[in-house]
């Protein structure tokens, strides 16, 4: 049996991003992904310039090849009811990148793969466990186990809780819009509400639309739709769907604590959003590097080279 350094499990943007880390400093890393290939994920695109920094922060070069896959932005527009609320300018020199998931995640997997690491795509993760001091992530064998599976990933392991997850519906779009391709956009129903609603940028006359609940509650689809009838569509003509709306828990919960022994996490623990600097991906990001940190700590200083056969 081959003896990894660190099993990552998920093979995301954080998963991804802790796994170059380690690759480039000599560590034997093997990222497991249960998608065959990277595909479109809906919801989580928004790369903003906080976002970007926490990239270079990894060693990932914010270049001509990752710009041009997005849709450079300059700001976010909130709009409470039907009123303008505020607008959030980046600070100068500073942009976002609007991205399509798939585009993303593709690009953050080649880096990986080029530092070092493997991707095994197409296996699903049945149980991970702590035998004498070795972690395994079903067979796979690691001094370190990384879990960067989102709220999804955990579910099928047992004794996990959803209590605090938040919960989004979004879909995409390509239409005409009045709306400026390099903005984002947030609905509020009042100064006081949680919930939003947003639309944006990801392509030439293509757009990611949805709803963000802070909680899971009642009547989702249903308030996502009225949002999106009062306050999106009014914007488009002439348009239609490429990816039909889909709804999904989010993983903003660090769910290792129910795991039932020591092992780091990676991912979005932010739990809510911040329009002036985005949460989500920045938050993924800035938790790969702090799982990379750790890993290495607990590995040691010296890099090692090579897998050890058992």
């Amino acid at each position: 049996m081959t003896l990894y350094d660190t099993v990552i499990v998920g093979a995301g943007p954080a998963g991804t991003v802790c796994g170059r880390i380690l690759a480039e400093r000599g560590y034997r890393c093997l990222l497991i992904e249960r998608r065959t290939a990277y595909d479109e994920k809906v919801c989580g695109g928004w790369l903003p310039y906080s976002a970007l920094t926490e990239l270079k922060k990894a060693g990932i070069p914010v270049d001509r090849e990752l710009l041009s896959r997005g849709m450079r932005t300059e700001s976010c527009q909130v709009i409470v009811g039907r009123k303008l609320y505020r607008l959030y300018e980046y600070p100068e020199g500073e942009f976002g990148l609007e991205i399509r998931r798939k585009a993303l995640d593709s690009f953050l997997g080649d880096k990986a793969l080029e530092a070092g690491a493997e991707i095994r795509f197409g296996e699903y993760v049945n149980a991970v466990s702590l035998q004498d001091g070795i972690c395994y992530a079903d067979y796979h064998a690691a001094k370190v186990l990384v879990m960067a599976c989102g709220s999804r990933g955990y579910r099928h392991l047992g004794n996990v809780s959803l209590a605090g997850q938040s919960f989004g519906i979004s879909a995409q779009i390509q239409g005409r819009s009045d709306l400026e391709n390099n903005r984002v956009y947030f609905w509020y129903e009042t100064e006081e509400e949680w919930n939003y609603t947003w639309a944006i940028p990801i392509g030439e006359e293509m757009w990611n639309i949805g709803m963000w609940f802070r909680f899971s509650e009642n009547g989702m689809r249903s308030k996502y739709e009225r949002g999106a009838e009062r306050y999106i569509f009014p914007h488009f003509y002439k348009w239609s769907y490429m990816i039909r709306p889909r709804r999904a828990y989010l993983g903003n919960v660090d769910q290792t604590p129910y795991i039932g022994f020591p092992c780091l996490a990676a991912g979005d623990f932010a739990g809510q959003n911040s329009c002036k600097t985005g949460e989500g991906l920045r938050f993924a990001v800035h938790s790969a590097r702090k799982a990379a940190e750790r890993a290495a700590e607990q590995l040691g200083n010296t890099a090692r080279n090579g897998c050890i056969e058992r």
